[in-house]
């Protein structure tokens, strides 16, 4: 069995190449990990093409999905933006207080 899968954005593409091995009356489960980058995030389409056979690989399957990818990094700077928010909106003083003064 061999295949790939096309994983297809909006400005990045990617394609993860598979292979394995499958036996007459096994249940099989084919899993395949694609790591994004820093620069991946958004919707994405995975086209998935998978050959396989008995003794050649002459049928071929298909399978279509989207997949979600949001980076860590997003959700980090997410999260700043709402805390600060929150401070500003609550007038939060801090705690340490720094005064400058001029000598004469």
């Amino acid at each position: 069995m061999t295949g790939n899968i096309e994983i297809n954005g909006l400005f990045n593409s990617h394609k993860v190449p598979v292979q394995g091995m499958v036996y007459p009356e096994d249940n099989y489960t084919l899993t395949a990990s694609w790591t994004p980058g820093l620069a991946d995030f958004g919707l994405y389409s995975a086209d998935t093409n998978i050959n396989y056979g008995r003794f050649q690989q002459d049928k071929v399957l298909h399978a279509h999905d989207t997949i979600l990818v949001i980076p860590v990094w997003l959700i980090i700077l997410l999260i700043i933006a709402v805390a600060i928010w929150i401070i500003r909106k609550k007038e939060i003083q801090s705690p340490v207080k720094i005064k400058i003064e001029r000598k004469k």
